[in-house]
Protein backbone atom coordinates (compact mmCIF):
# COMPACT_ATOMS: atom_id res chain seq x y z
CA UNK A 1 0.00 0.00 0.00
CA UNK A 2 1.71 3.12 -0.88
CA UNK A 3 2.27 5.72 1.81
CA UNK A 4 -0.29 8.68 0.68
CA UNK A 5 -3.75 5.61 1.33
CA UNK A 6 -1.61 4.59 4.34
CA UNK A 7 -1.67 8.20 5.91
CA UNK A 8 -5.25 8.69 4.45
CA UNK A 9 -6.26 4.83 6.70
CA UNK A 10 -4.61 6.15 9.49
CA UNK A 11 -6.08 9.42 9.78
CA UNK A 12 -9.58 8.36 9.24
CA UNK A 13 -8.80 6.19 12.28
CA UNK A 14 -7.78 9.21 14.21
CA UNK A 15 -9.87 11.43 16.43
CA UNK A 16 -8.33 14.75 16.84
CA UNK A 17 -8.77 15.99 20.57
CA UNK A 18 -8.04 19.30 22.48
CA UNK A 19 -5.94 18.70 25.42
CA UNK A 20 -3.64 21.59 27.45
CA UNK A 21 -3.92 24.34 24.58
CA UNK A 22 -2.91 21.65 22.26
CA UNK A 23 -4.44 19.25 19.43
CA UNK A 24 -3.30 15.80 19.94
CA UNK A 25 -4.45 12.51 17.41
CA UNK A 26 -6.31 10.00 19.39
CA UNK A 27 -6.18 6.42 17.56
CA UNK A 28 -8.94 4.18 17.49
CA UNK A 29 -9.45 0.64 16.27
CA UNK A 30 -11.19 0.09 13.35
CA UNK A 31 -12.96 -3.01 14.66
CA UNK A 32 -14.51 -1.53 17.70
CA UNK A 33 -14.60 2.34 17.26
CA UNK A 34 -12.95 2.07 20.95
CA UNK A 35 -9.75 4.41 21.50
CA UNK A 36 -6.51 2.14 21.61
CA UNK A 37 -5.18 0.34 24.84
CA UNK A 38 -2.26 2.93 25.39
CA UNK A 39 -4.92 5.91 24.53
CA UNK A 40 -7.78 4.50 26.57
CA UNK A 41 -6.36 5.27 29.89
CA UNK A 42 -6.05 9.00 29.86
CA UNK A 43 -9.85 9.61 28.66
CA UNK A 44 -12.75 8.54 30.89
CA UNK A 45 -14.86 5.74 29.93
CA UNK A 46 -16.98 6.25 26.92
CA UNK A 47 -18.95 3.04 27.80
CA UNK A 48 -21.12 4.76 30.53
CA UNK A 49 -24.37 4.39 29.99
CA UNK A 50 -27.42 6.14 31.26
CA UNK A 51 -29.41 5.06 33.32
CA UNK A 52 -32.86 5.18 32.16
CA UNK A 53 -35.95 5.06 34.43
CA UNK A 54 -39.76 3.81 34.00
CA UNK A 55 -41.91 6.84 33.26
CA UNK A 56 -45.47 6.69 35.22
CA UNK A 57 -46.46 8.89 32.53
CA UNK A 58 -46.01 5.84 29.64
CA UNK A 59 -48.80 4.35 31.22
CA UNK A 60 -51.33 6.65 30.51
CA UNK A 61 -50.40 7.32 27.21
CA UNK A 62 -50.04 3.03 26.49
CA UNK A 63 -53.13 1.82 28.52
CA UNK A 64 -51.47 -1.91 27.51
CA UNK A 65 -48.22 -1.25 29.19
CA UNK A 66 -47.85 -2.47 32.85
CA UNK A 67 -45.13 -1.28 35.39
CA UNK A 68 -43.86 -4.57 37.60
CA UNK A 69 -40.86 -5.73 39.29
CA UNK A 70 -39.04 -3.23 37.56
CA UNK A 71 -39.99 -4.45 34.25
CA UNK A 72 -42.30 -3.74 31.83
CA UNK A 73 -45.21 -5.62 30.06
CA UNK A 74 -47.27 -5.89 27.57
CA UNK A 75 -50.92 -6.65 28.69
CA UNK A 76 -51.81 -7.38 24.86
CA UNK A 77 -49.09 -9.88 23.88
CA UNK A 78 -49.18 -11.91 27.49
CA UNK A 79 -52.89 -12.50 26.59
CA UNK A 80 -52.05 -13.47 23.13
CA UNK A 81 -49.02 -15.23 24.41
CA UNK A 82 -46.98 -13.95 22.41
CA UNK A 83 -43.15 -14.52 23.02
CA UNK A 84 -41.27 -11.62 22.71
CA UNK A 85 -39.22 -9.07 25.28
CA UNK A 86 -42.76 -7.43 26.61
CA UNK A 87 -44.29 -10.79 27.96
CA UNK A 88 -40.84 -11.55 29.55
CA UNK A 89 -40.24 -8.33 31.17
CA UNK A 90 -38.23 -5.87 29.21
CA UNK A 91 -35.37 -3.13 31.03
CA UNK A 92 -34.97 -1.59 28.54
CA UNK A 93 -36.73 2.01 29.82
CA UNK A 94 -36.97 4.42 26.71
CA UNK A 95 -39.77 5.47 25.15
CA UNK A 96 -38.59 4.38 21.66
CA UNK A 97 -38.95 0.75 22.95
CA UNK A 98 -42.94 1.48 23.29
CA UNK A 99 -42.76 2.73 20.14
CA UNK A 100 -41.06 -0.29 18.57
CA UNK A 101 -43.06 -2.68 20.55
CA UNK A 102 -46.37 -0.93 19.41
CA UNK A 103 -45.34 -0.85 15.82
CA UNK A 104 -44.17 -4.91 16.16
CA UNK A 105 -45.93 -7.67 14.16
CA UNK A 106 -46.56 -9.56 17.27
CA UNK A 107 -48.08 -6.42 19.14
CA UNK A 108 -50.22 -5.79 16.03
CA UNK A 109 -51.43 -9.18 16.05
CA UNK A 110 -52.23 -9.00 19.70
CA UNK A 111 -54.71 -6.62 18.91
CA UNK A 112 -56.33 -8.07 16.69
Amino acid sequence: MSQLKQRRLTSFFTKPTEKQGHTKQQKFSPESNQPSSSESDERPSLQRQRAFNFNKKWLEQHPWSRYECSKMFCDMCRREDKDNPFTQGCTNFRHSTLLRHISSLQHKAALE
